[in-house]
Formats: C-alpha cells, structure tokens, sequence
C-alpha cells in the first residue's frame, strides 16, 4: 500500500467531502505536474523542476505516500543546485511510477467514499 490517509482524515475528523475534495484535487493535479516536470527536464530546465516538485511535495505528504519522501528531496534538492544531473531522470521516473500506484489506491478509495 502506498497510500495512507490517516493525516489528511485527522484534519477535519469525519468531513467526507473534503476528503473527495483533496483526493479528487491530487488525482488531477499531479498528473498534470508530472508532465510540467518532464518537459522542463527535456529543457533542462533544472530551477523549474525544483519548483514544481516543491509544489508537489505537500500533496504527497497529505496523502500518505512517504515511501518517496526521501526521493522527492533529493530532486528538489539536486535540480535546485543543478547536482547529480544525471540521476534527475531516474528519480523522476521512481518518483512518477510510485504516484502511479498511489493514483489506483487513491481511485479505490474515493469510489468507498
């Protein structure tokens, strides 16, 4: 499981909607962000993938998906001080496909909702 809503249930205890809300708001968002990323990476844009990864970052915490935390750092960190460039496509791609499976769960938990 990639997934864990315990956080975000936490925040407001019992609120279903917003629930939906959040979820349904990741589930459309960071899709979009991944292909903002990988264009920026054919650009070697490195300033503008650090931005957006560090747009992305709270919505994966308040999903519960930290199996990638450490991950979503590194490229942050790395495409901020234009470092270890050459491993930015890979935790791209680690980062993309984790998200990827989060979605189904997500997908899942939204239709039990």
């Amino acid at each position: 499981k990639f997934i864990d809503l315990t956080y975000l249930k936490s925040i407001d205890p019992g609120n279903i909607e917003f629930l939906k809300e959040m979820i349904s708001g990741f589930l459309e968002n960071t899709p979009l962000l991944f292909e903002q990323i990988k264009g920026f990476l054919a650009e070697e844009n490195w300033e503008k993938i650090s931005k957006a990864v560090h747009k992305m970052k709270p919505s994966f915490n308040f999903m519960g998906i930290t199996s990638i935390t450490a991950d979503i750092l590194k490229l942050e960190k790395d495409a901020l001080h234009k470092s270890n460039l050459e491993e930015i496509p890979t935790l791209i791609e680690k980062i993309e496909k984790v998200a990827k499976e989060a979605f189904s769960e997500l997908e899942q938990e939204l239709k039990n909702l």
